[in-house]
């Protein structure tokens, strides 16, 4: 009786396996930034302004799934637009469509996938 009772927790256990492993790959994801990074150049003062040109973002983690098209996944798909020295400018839309993406690539926090 012991042994039969205890069958319903290795099925458990198989599915906390399986939810670590998932887990583990994204603690374990190395970006192709790094923020840390002391290098690189550092501009004196800001002259230009701000230019997307059909930039298509998609998060790492959504691009990993081939039975959907990856389309469907992109964050941003072909996003232009430009801001030039001095203008304020407003980024809206409903949740989910992609501002803080925008403001993300913006900061160098991710690179587009295509665009610049």
């Amino acid at each position: 009786m012991g042994l039969a009772s205890i069958g319903g927790y290795f099925e458990q256990l198989a599915k906390a396996k399986s939810a670590a492993g998932g887990l583990y790959s994204v603690i374990d994801y190395v970006p192709l930034i790094n923020g840390l990074d002391e290098g690189g150049l550092r501009p004196m003062a800001v002259t230009g302004g701000i230019t997307f040109s059909n930039v298509t973002f998609a998060y790492p983690a959504s691009s990993s799934d081939d039975s959907v098209k990856a389309s469907s996944h992109n964050a941003i798909n072909g996003l232009s637009f430009t801001v030039r020295l001095g203008e304020t400018v407003g980024i809206v839309g409903r949740s989910g469509s992609g501002k803080s993406t925008v403001a993300n690539l913006m900061h160098r926090l991710y690179d587009p996938q295509e665009g610049t």
